[in-house]
């Protein structure tokens, strides 16, 4: 009697097992199920799903919305900055492969001043490049150096505070560098 209901448990587990394997839903975004691969999804503060987007990213690594409400994607395998309106829709891309000005290379983070410039993080140039609001190059920094205003290696994460310090983290030496863009200064946090 014990045998039995030990192969009963066994049978039973394994139908309940390979039932939860073939049922399995793709995950969001793979493509498959009710959500697409490579759109962007907004949800409004409530959670529910507000627009879609049928463009077609390669690796979109990071997000920031301005002041008005437009939202810039940067898509890190694309090597481009795409901008949509608030409603969702296409406005423009600017970058590019490359390593000249305004050319970006794995891009990878994005922040909006006061002043509606946007920093890119260009991660495989070694350099923040600054667009204005329209996508036409104003200035860039860095290097692949340890001195002033250069990065060891490439930066990632970018933020700006309201009284325009910037912010880069070079996540692989383990820094968080500030920049002055007035003063033309920088600080160092970290190892």
């Amino acid at each position: 009697m014990k045998i039995i209901k030990k192969i009963i448990i066994i049978v039973f587990y394994l139908i309940l097992t390979a039932s939860f394997a073939w049922g399995k839903l793709p995950p969001p975004g793979s493509g498959g199920g009710d959500v697409p691969a490579n759109i962007l999804i907004m949800l409004d503060t409530s959670g529910s799903m507000g627009w879609t987007t049928k463009y077609s990213f390669k690796n979109p690594s990071n997000s920031v919305v301005d002041s008005i409400g437009n939202i810039y994607v940067v898509d890190r395998m694309d090597h481009k900055v795409i901008k949509f309106d608030p409603t969702g829709t296409f406005v423009f891309s600017f970058g590019g492969r490359g390593h000249s000005p305004g050319k970006l290379y794995y891009p990878w983070g994005i922040a909006i001043s006061a002043q509606n410039e946007i920093y890119i993080a260009d991660t495989y140039n070694n350099q923040i490049q600054v667009f204005d609001e329209m996508g036409h190059f104003v200035r860039a920094w860095g290097g692949i150096l340890s001195g002033d205003k250069q990065f060891q290696t490439g930066p990632y994460g970018i933020a700006v505070d309201n009284s325009g310090l910037v912010y880069v983290a070079e996540t692989f030496s383990h820094k968080i560098k500030s920049f002055d863009p007035v003063k033309k200064s920088e600080i160092l946090y970290g190892i």
